[in-house]
């Protein structure tokens, strides 16, 4: 088994089940349904020796058991650690300094670690902690609009107390030698905007990384955040313009493709007729969707690598960019490659962050 990383799952303080998060992200689905997991690691840390072994046979039992996950975990090939979870991760610095504690304790540690988060808390002392406590190497700021400060802060509820200078933050984050990744969530206030324009608002932060992070309601999901995300998330593909049956219809991209439709006729009228296209062009409007930045980096970007889930790794204008189409990994089918283990606060092991079913060990 081959696993690209372990995302851990930061816990409410103490032992409470859940705790909720200073944001309240419009398209955050998860915070609707709250954490199925008991927080037992949490119950356990005012129990846990620094002084002892992880093992140690006076330590609480949910130390050892949380050890040898990350054992396991760093056995099977990975060397990353992504901290998240349903809040802020710096919400709970107990927990990440217990965490930074089992990783020393490791005999083999993780070096690269990464913090996902909004970036609320990451004053200079924040990042103090951050990089010289817990060895965070890779901040990943979750942004819902490159565009706008207050839009920004407005769908993700953060609290007007906790708003910051995104540019000051990058800027500090850079001078710090820290990766910055950018991951874009894909809402559809940037509809108006040509895929160069976006690409270069993230640029414009010093972006080292680029995860255009794809947005979905859960399936069936009946909840506001779920309606939210149908009505605001970025189109997948655009629409175009076909008779069908001696009828004019508007439909998706793909199912013009499944009838024949080559890119090239998009964008070439001479071209149209034969494919029962109408008009000058035959794309139903100029909002930007996912297909359309899909499309520009392949165009002015170029492969690196594949990684080992699957997806393919491009750089453009000096970003490492992944395009993130598949969140919760549901798309590893059979492989022996994992996109990730996720480390939940009941200290097992699963593979699915939306599926209880899914443990490992």
């Amino acid at each position: 088994m081959e696993i690209q990383s372990l995302s851990i799952a930061v816990p409410g303080s103490g032992g409470a089940k859940c705790a909720r998060c200073v944001n309240n992200c419009k398209f955050c689905v998860s915070r609707e349904h709250g954490s199925p997991y008991p927080n037992i690691i949490g119950s356990a840390l005012d129990q846990w020796d620094p002084e002892c072994s992880p093992v140690a046979p006076e330590q609480p039992r949910p130390v050892g058991d949380f050890y040898r996950r990350l054992v396991f975990a760093r056995d099977n090939g990975t060397n990353f650690v992504v901290l998240t979870g349903q809040l802020e991760p710096m919400q709970n610095r107990a927990f990440l300094q217990f965490f930074a504690a089992m990783n020393a304790a490791l005999p083999s540690r993780f070096e690269a670690i990464e913090i996902q988060t909004t970036g609320v808390f990451l004053d200079e002392a924040g990042l103090d902690f951050l990089q010289d406590e817990i060895g965070v190497t890779t901040v990943a700021l979750s942004i819902a609009d490159l565009s706008s400060r207050k839009n920004n802060f407005d769908l993700q509820g953060t609290p007007e107390k906790l708003r910051f200078d995104l540019v000051d933050l990058c800027d500090r984050i850079k001078a710090r030698n820290l990766t910055l990744r950018i991951c874009a969530n894909l809402t559809d206030c940037y509809h108006t905007m040509l895929p160069g324009e976006f690409l270069a608002m993230v640029g414009q932060l010093g972006a080292d990384q680029l995860v255009l992070r794809q947005m979905f309601a859960e399936s069936g999901g009946t909840t506001e955040k779920d309606e939210w995300v149908r009505q605001h998330a970025l189109p997948a593909e655009p629409l175009v313009k076909m008779v069908i049956d001696r009828e004019l219809k508007e439909v998706p991209l793909s199912e013009a493709r499944q009838r024949g439709l080559t890119d090239k006729a998009i964008f070439e009228p001479d071209v149209m007729q034969s494919y029962g296209l109408v008009y000058d062009r035959c794309r139903v409007n100029d909002d930007l969707t996912v297909w359309d930045l899909t499309q520009y980096i392949l165009k002015h970007g170029h492969a690196l690598d594949i990684l080992p889930y699957g997806a393919t790794r491009y750089s453009i204008h000096g970003m490492s960019t992944v395009i993130d189409q598949d969140c919760m990994a549901s798309g590893n089918g059979g492989k022996q490659t994992l996109r990730y283990l996720i480390l939940q606060p009941d200290c097992h092991l699963r593979t699915r962050w939306d599926d209880e079913g899914s443990l490992l060990f």
